[in-house]
């Protein structure tokens, strides 16, 4: 599972997160609507600005003071949203820098600073200019809050040590902010939640019922990382033991080839049969025992073009042997499991059939 993040923890400007600023009045600003992101306050960011009145609403406000409104769209379909179209809280943001890129775009760097309320759209060409009232947070922190802080920041710990993509700077950053409300927000921001959880934990403006409902979100996020940590942890040791087995085995075909008791296919399929006739096997090692047939039918299929009759000189069980091998080892898979990868096995393994000159019998029938 990935997270979103996309700045360095070095640059980030802690003091950010407790500036709510002496200005509580409404005020006038270029509005920049967001298809699929939430920017939190304190937040650096970086957008990708595409729509002529987004290009424009960014021109106006470096021209000014550099202060712009981001609010996320309700449809990120829309091509250009009225007020009915935005949610009705969002984040005052100042601009650091533009980029113009090649494809026509414009990146945005920008930090979020605090978060406000659309009051309503004071025009809307040539780009969207927007009515906002500053919601300052509480920045009282009571015994209780700072037990959530504690709780939120231990569950974060965690996911940061079982996440693959998320760094340990993240859990520092998050460790050095003393107040609920940005502690919250950032810890937010980096989970990799769909728009609407982002959203809400926006539009709590309680920093306290922001930390109970993150704390929920972080202790679902690890609880999936804690599974997938097992089934990984699993799935490598089933691959391990495969790969001990399939040297064992090459060694038992070689000494009953030798002995004349059992063909190499036949042992092999046999094999593939019995580990498939445990219930403990898991759905993954099918997968992969499922996906390597399929790889090595559709090597099959391109050598043959190439080589010819020729190609099944390299195995000991020869045309018939292989190809009887192959359409078993498809059965034996069905026969235990369903799965699209299955499908698209059995398809290569006619097509292999096909071309090299029909279906062949067991070896020996």
């Amino acid at each position: 599972m990935s997270y979103d993040y996309d700045f360095d923890f070095s640059m980030l400007n802690v003091d950010a997160f407790s500036d709510e600023s002496d200005q509580v009045f409404a005020d006038d600003l270029p509005l920049l609507p967001l298809r699929d992101t939430v920017v939190f306050p304190g937040m650096m960011r970086s957008l990708a600005v595409g729509r002529d009145r987004s290009i424009k609403a960014v021109e106006a406000a470096m021209a000014t003071d550099n202060r712009v409104v981001v609010v996320a769209q309700r449809d990120p379909e829309m091509q250009d949203p009225e007020m009915e179209d935005l949610h009705t809280v969002g984040v005052e943001m100042v601009v650091g820098r533009i980029l113009r890129m090649p494809d026509g775009t414009t990146n945005v760097l920008g930090q979020g600073r605090r978060r406000v309320q659309i009051a309503g759209l004071s025009q809307t060409r040539p780009y969207i200019r927007a009515s906002i009232q500053p919601m300052p947070e509480s920045q009282h922190v009571s015994l209780g809050t700072e037990a959530l802080m504690r709780a939120v920041l231990s569950l974060f710990e965690k996911v940061v040590h079982l996440s693959r993509t998320l760094p340990d700077d993240a859990y520092v950053a998050a460790m050095n902010i003393d107040q609920p409300g940005p502690l919250a927000d950032l810890i937010g921001s980096l989970l990799d939640l769909d728009m609407p959880d982002h959203q809400e934990l926006l539009e709590l403006l309680e920093p306290s019922e922001r930390l109970q409902r993150l704390s929920i979100l972080l202790a679902n996020e690890l609880d999936v990382l804690e599974l997938e940590y097992t089934i990984h942890d699993k799935v490598q040791q089933e691959v391990d033991r495969s790969q001990r087995e399939f040297y064992l085995r090459e060694q038992m075909r070689a000494i009953q080839s030798e002995l004349g008791e059992m063909d190499g296919e036949t042992a092999e399929l046999q094999d593939l049969e019995e580990k498939l006739a445990r219930t403990d096997l898991p759905d993954e090692v099918k997968l992969i025992i499922a996906a390597d047939k399929l790889h090595n039918v559709r090597s099959l299929l391109c050598d043959y073009r190439q080589a010819g009759e020729s190609l099944w000189r390299r195995f000991n069980g020869g045309r018939d042997g292989t190809l009887w091998y192959y359409r078993a080892a498809a059965g034996a898979l069905e026969g235990s499991w369903r799965h699209p990868i299955l499908e698209e096995l059995r398809e290569a393994v006619d097509r292999l059939m096909a071309v090299a000159g029909g279906p062949a019998p067991r070896p020996g029938a």
